[in-house]
């Protein structure tokens, strides 16, 4: 005998109050649905998010979507300083045999300096590890061609970097312009058939409500450059003024 209780209303509702917490200090979040209607775009510092796209495939059982995630500027999130973007809203695959899998893309431009690396965190959960999967793979492409790779999965591998790891998961070379692709997969399994003197309760859950991203960057090379020359007549400066003492 197999049970499976029922998760429908109290799983909509733990992720629509997850997805409001995490939105409390972000109150300048915006709807990826009107990013995408409006091709808006999202400013964090010297960098602009733009072209935004979303496409999603839902089977089974499950919650939110596309049209359910916000998005706001990372330094403005109360999450990190960083530049980048956090998403919040509840997604979730439950049931046996569920899945949903959302493919969202956007450009991110660096106008003060060039990227060269990135890294990517998230809060998703699973019910056990025999029961689903919950995991983010996320392509970075420049001019058509892929110069980063980069995942996270629940329960081992939250954020990549690892959360020992300083540094960011640097680029093939430094960028201006980037398109930025996140494959976001949650998938529940079938549940196993217990022993004849067993009594299972099997409740397969996949979940995901927030996920940040940032960028690091450095200066391009005419402004070290223009730093190199700065100093160095600063140098000359204190040295002239050394001479006359």
């Amino acid at each position: 005998m197999r049970i499976q209780k029922s998760v429908h209303t109290s799983l909509v509702t733990a992720l629509a109050v997850a997805g409001g917490l995490a939105l409390a200090s972000t109150a300048s979040a915006d709807l990826l649905s009107d990013l995408i209607a409006n091709d808006g775009t999202i400013t964090d510092g010297d960098t602009i998010f733009s072209d935004f796209e979303c496409t999603e495939i839902a089977e089974g059982s499950t919650a939110g979507g596309c049209d359910s995630l916000n998005v706001v500027a990372l330094s403005t999130s109360g999450e990190s300083d960083h530049h980048g973007l956090y998403f919040t809203g509840g997604l979730a695959a439950f049931g046996e045999g569920s899945l949903l899998d959302v493919t969202l893309s956007y450009t991110v431009t660096a106008t003060g300096g060039l990227i060269d690396e990135i890294s990517l965190a998230f809060n998703g959960t699973v019910s056990s590890t025999t029961q689903g999967v919950s995991t983010i793979t996320e392509t970075v492409k420049s001019a058509g061609n892929i110069v980063g790779q980069i995942s996270v999965n629940s329960p081992t591998d939250l954020q990549d970097p690892p959360f020992e790891v300083n540094s960011d998961v640097p680029l093939t070379d430094t960028y201006s312009t980037l398109r930025v692709t996140k494959d976001i997969l949650l998938a529940t399994s079938s549940c196993p058939t217990p022993g004849a003197t067993a009594l299972a309760v099997c409740q397969p859950l996949s979940s995901i409500s927030t996920i940040e991203q940032d960028y690091g960057q450095v200066p391009e090379p005419a402004t070290l450059g223009l730093l190199g020359i700065g100093l160095a007549a600063f140098g000359f400066a204190s040295r002239k003024r050394k001479l006359r003492v």
